[in-house]
């Protein structure tokens, strides 16, 4: 399935192509699981559930560390981010290698 996205520059999504083979990949892929299709393993049918305009994309861009998760649980769709540790998503961030907002919400690393 594919989604329709809005009309935009060439968008380089290269660096999700291999996503299974990086943590910051799989990490990306059950992102767009998660959030683009919702709960897949309750639904019949996949539906959308963002709208994949530019400021969806932006928000994990500049805060990576709400949304990654450890590896091993990028598949388990019942996984839930522990609480009382407000640096949990900032070291996953680190042990991944995800690259710095800054670099993550440069016009160039998405659009060439």
């Amino acid at each position: 399935m594919t989604h329709s996205t809005p009309t935009l520059p060439l968008l380089d999504m290269s660096g999700f192509v291999a996503a299974p083979a990086s943590p910051a990949g799989r990490d990306f892929v059950a992102r767009l699981r998660d959030t683009c299709h919702g709960p897949v393993n309750e639904m019949p049918l996949l539906r959308r559930g963002a709208s994949l305009q530019m400021q969806w994309c932006l928000d994990c861009h500049r805060h990576p560390e709400k949304f990654v998760r450890p590896p091993e649980e990028v598949f388990n769709m019942d996984w839930e981010r522990p609480t009382g540790d407000p640096d949990y998503g900032r070291k996953l961030v680190a042990a991944a290698g995800i690259a710095d907002s800054r670099h993550l919400t440069s016009c160039t690393t998405c659009h060439r």
